[in-house]
């Protein structure tokens, strides 16, 4: 079920399912020990992040996107109150295509608002961007797609931050100018980048019993080409020679 015949994760819809499961990968500095259980370099900040995904639809596929695929996130406390969300979900013409849609949890006077996870009463909405290819339609269903986002947060006082996406190593969209933390980060003690959630949530629930596939689930500090040595079968050689942070990461 993985691309080129590797091993992958499977993900299946009964008819009506709004959740089919995510992944979820902690990192750097986090707010409490069960958020940090699992943390690669859990004693530094991140400040700017790629993930990248592979995505494959069952052939057939009908519906659209399934809303939400994947998100980079600044986890605030320990209640789960959201920083910033680089979320990429679906959207445009009948949901068959990915867009990004950034959102903020610190208001602009650099003071944490958000309260709890999803807190959309005291989230900043910084505009919806979408992609132009339609990688969840049905005439695309049964091929793989290689999606890459990138985030970087903004210098404390500026609106530098960076949200950005690409398909197939093609960009969809782009956002430079994005005040994602206000002046929050001046303060050492305050969370950075420190998660990705890997995710298959549908909102309005899947029409039918139906199955994607995810595949070189990959959080890298430099930029991920989809061809790239990591994820490329022919190299599985070097694995050897890299440091990765499976999830537990005392399983690998």
């Amino acid at each position: 079920m993985g691309r080129d015949h590797s091993r992958g994760m499977r993900v299946k819809w009964q008819q009506g399912e709004v959740g089919a499961g995510s992944l979820s990968k902690s990192f750097g500095k986090t707010p409490d020990t069960y958020i940090g259980k699992y943390a690669a370099q859990p004693t530094q900040n991140f400040d700017e992040i790629y993930w990248r995904m592979d995505v494959m639809a069952q052939a057939g596929w009908i519906g659209g996107g399934p809303a939400k695929l994947s998100r980079a996130l600044c986890l605030a406390n320990s209640n789960w109150a959201q920083g910033m969300m680089a979320h990429l979900w679906s959207g445009g013409t009948k949901d068959e295509y990915l867009g990004m849609d950034p959102a903020s949890g610190i208001g602009t006077d650099g003071v944490l608002k958000s309260t709890k996870y999803n807190d959309f009463n005291n989230l900043r909405w910084l505009g919806f961007k979408a992609g132009n290819i339609d990688m969840f339609s049905t005439r695309n269903a049964g091929r793989w797609f290689c999606v890459v986002g990138h985030v970087k947060l903004n210098t404390p006082g500026q609106k530098n931050g960076v949200f950005e996406f690409w398909i197939n190593d093609t960009l969809q969209a782009s956002a430079t100018t994005l005040d994602w933390h206000s002046t929050w980060n001046s303060n050492p003690a305050n969370m950075h980048i420190n998660a990705v959630f890997f995710e298959n949530y549908w909102n309005a629930g899947s029409p039918v019993q139906q199955e994607r596939y995810f595949d070189n689930l990959v959080i890298s500090t430099q930029s991920i080409p989809c061809k790239c040595d990591v994820t490329a079968i022919e190299n599985i050689s070097i694995v050897k020679k890299l440091l990765f942070y499976p999830n537990p990461s005392n399983t690998f």
